[in-house]
C-alpha cells in the first residue's frame, strides 16, 4: 500500500504542478494564454481517456505499474525543455498517455491482496495519495518556485524538473520493491526479497480466493462486448454522474486554484501556499469516511 500510495502521490504531482507553472512566467516564456493553458490541461486528459481501457489487458500487472511511473516521470521531467504553445501541447498530451490507466491498475492490484469487505479502507488510503500530492503541491512550489534563476533556469522549469525526477526515484523503489502477487509476492529485480513465508503466503491467498473465487481466474482483455455491457449497466449511471458533479465542481480548483488566489492580488508564492490548505482539510477526510465505511 505505502508503494502505490506514493505512486498516485507523484502522479497527481505531475498532473497539477502545471497550475503552480502558471502562477511564474510559463505563460511568457511559451508564448501562450490562458485559452492555449487550457487547451493543453485538456489533452492531457484526452490522453488518458483514450488509453485508460489498456488496463482491461491481461499483461498489466505491478511490473507495468512500475515502468509506467518512470514513464511519466521521465516526460514530466522533458518538461523542463519546452519553449513553445507547440512543445507544451505535445507534453501534456503524451504526458496523459503515461497516466492512463495507473489508478485502475493500482485498485485492481490492491484488490488481489485484500477481501471486499477490507477494499473501502484501503481505497480510501490509496487515494490518501492523491489529496497528500494536492496539499503539498502549493507548499513544494512555494520553495521550488523561488529558485527562479538559479543556472539561468524560470521558476516553472525548476518546478517540472525537480517534480518530475521526483516521480523518476519512485520508480525505482517501485521497480526494486513493488511485490509482483499474492502469489508471488517478490519484487521484480531482488527475488530474494521475500516478504512473507509460505505460510502466510498460502494464508494471504486463501483467504481472498475464499472471499471471491473469482480473482482466482486469470485477467481476460477488455472486448467490445464487455464495454457495452458496462455502458448499458444503470447502476453505473448514477455513479457516474456523482463523479461528474464532483469533478464539476473540484476540478477547476485543482486546476486553477493558485491562479486564481493570485488573481485576487496575492503574490505568485503566497498564493501557491495559500492553495494547499483546501487540500489539507481533504486529507484527513478521505480516510476518515473510509474507515466509517469500513465499520
Amino acid at each position: 500500500m505505502p508503494l502505490l500510495i506514493a505512486g498516485f502521490f507523484v502522479l497527481q504531482l505531475e498532473r497539477a504542478n502545471a497550475a503552480n507553472a502558471a502562477t511564474d512566467t510559463l505563460f511568457e516564456d511559451d508564448h501562450m494564454d490562458q485559452d492555449q493553458f487550457n487547451t493543453g490541461q485538456a489533452l492531457l486528459y484526452l490522453g488518458i481517456v483514450l488509453l485508460e481501457c489498456v488496463e482491461g489487458s491481461p499483461w498489466i500487472n505491478p511490473i507495468w505499474i512500475s515502468f509506467q511511473v518512470l514513464a511519466f516521470g521521465i516526460v514530466a521531467t522533458l518538461q523542463n525543455f519546452q519553449h513553445s504553445f507547440a512543445g507544451f501541447l505535445t507534453t501534456r498530451i503524451i504526458l496523459g498517455c503515461c497516466e492512463a490507466g495507473f489508478i485502475p491498475a493500482a485498485l485492481t492490484t490492491i484488490a488481489s491482496w485484500y477481501k471486499r469487505d477490507e477494499m473501502a479502507f484501503r481505497n480510501s488510503c490509496f487515494f490518501l495519495g492523491r489529496e497528500l500530492a494536492s496539499s503539498c503541491a502549493g507548499l513544494l512550489a512555494f520553495g521550488i518556485l523561488r529558485l527562479a534563476g538559479r543556472g539561468g533556469l524560470a521558476g516553472w522549469r525548476w518546478l517540472f524538473l525537480i517534480e518530475g525526477l521526483m516521480a523518476v526515484f519512485v520508480a525505482v523503489i517501485l521497480i526494486s520493491l513493488l511485490p509482483n502477487s499474492p502469489t508471488d509476492p517478490t519484487p521484480l529485480f531482488f527475488k530474494r526479497l521475500r516478504y512473507f513465508t509460505e505460510r502466510e503466503r498460502y494464508i494471504l491467498v486463501a483467504r481472498v480466493q475464499r472471499d471471491d473465487p473469482e480473482k482466482t481466474k486469470a485477467m481476460v482483455p477488455i472486448t467490445i462486448r464487455d464495454i457495452r455491457r458496462t455502458v448499458t449497466n444503470g447502476r453505473i449511471w448514477p455513479h457516474l454522474l456523482i463523479t461528474i458533479a464532483l469533478n464539476a465542481s473540484t476540478s477547476p480548483l485543482t486546476t486553477y486554484g493558485a491562479l486564481l488566489i493570485k488573481g485576487l492580488g496575492f503574490a505568485k508564492l503566497k498564493a501557491n501556499a495559500l492553495s494547499s490548505v483546501g487540500p489539507w482539510i481533504s486529507f484527513f477526510l478521505v480516510p476518515l469516511f473510509g474507515y466509517i465505511r469500513s465499520t
